[in-house]
């Protein structure tokens, strides 16, 4: 298992290039993120003047040419556990004698309280 830190945005909000209020900013220094978003860092940590903010470095990731950031800390939270790798479909279908059919394992906390069926889709 791989461990990285990542962030879990839990209200809609703004990525930052300064840890001043979004109004204060021009728009090509705000990055709009919604709820639920969860994204890999490379580093994180409070600034000395600005308790309330992270900053966060980005793995991978560019936003606007940018992979720094600010963001208001009681907008999102701090995931420090492992990545669980996920069992591909391909690799369910494989396990199983009928191959005409898929059991397929759904987690009700990563879909959240949707109503009806989930609908799947493949190519």
């Amino acid at each position: 298992m791989t461990s990285f830190s990542r962030l879990l945005f839990t209200q809609d909000t703004a990525l930052k290039q300064q840890p001043v209020q979004s109004s204060q900013l021009p728009s090509n220094q705000l990055q709009q993120i919604p709820v639920g978003t969860e994204l890999v860092l490379q580093t994180y940590s409070i600034p000395a003047p600005n308790p309330d903010h992270y900053r966060v470095t980005l793995r991978n990731m560019q936003f606007k040419g940018f992979n720094n950031w600010f963001v208001f800390a009681k907008h999102v939270k701090v995931i420090e556990s492992a990545f669980t790798p996920v069992t591909t479909i391909e690799a369910m279908v494989a396990k199983q004698t009928e191959k005409n059919t898929v059991r397929i394992t759904v987690d009700k906390s990563t879909i959240g309280n949707q109503q009806g069926f989930l609908k799947i889709v493949f190519n």
